[in-house]
């Protein structure tokens, strides 16, 4: 039996975050009516699988933290999927609030070129 908009949304957020944008787009390339698209989105929003606040935030931390990206990078992402500017400047912000870019851009080198680059200063 074929999914329906919801169930095919559902599947997409068990495997990972998505923005409405995103998501919109996935089902609509699957083919679903857009007004089936649109109470799909506003039941996964209500229901709270679907955040774009909350997915910024997450792809933020997990840029910052885990690839080391800086926040010219993380906002670029960011918008790539369709975050409205004004959710990315709040998950930008949170995801550098303990750590300065800089040190970020040390991990990185570190990372890169291993501990040749831990006395770099600015």
């Amino acid at each position: 039996m074929p999914l329906n908009a919801f169930d095919s949304g559902c599947r997409f957020l068990s495997y990972r975050p998505h923005s409405i944008q995103e998501l919109t787009g996935k089902l609509l390339k699957k083919g679903f009516d857009p007004e089936e698209i649109s109470r799909t989105i506003s039941r996964l929003t209500a229901l709270g699988g679907l955040n774009d606040e909350d997915a910024a935030t997450r792809w933020a931390q997990s840029g910052r933290k885990d690839k080391r990206w800086g926040s010219a990078k993380i906002s670029a992402y960011l918008v790539n999927k369709g975050i409205s500017r004004e959710i990315v400047n709040r998950a930008v912000a949170a995801a550098f609030s303990d750590i300065a870019e800089e040190d970020v851009a040390r991990e990185a080198l570190v990372k890169k070129f291993g501990t040749a680059y831990t006395d770099v200063s600015p």
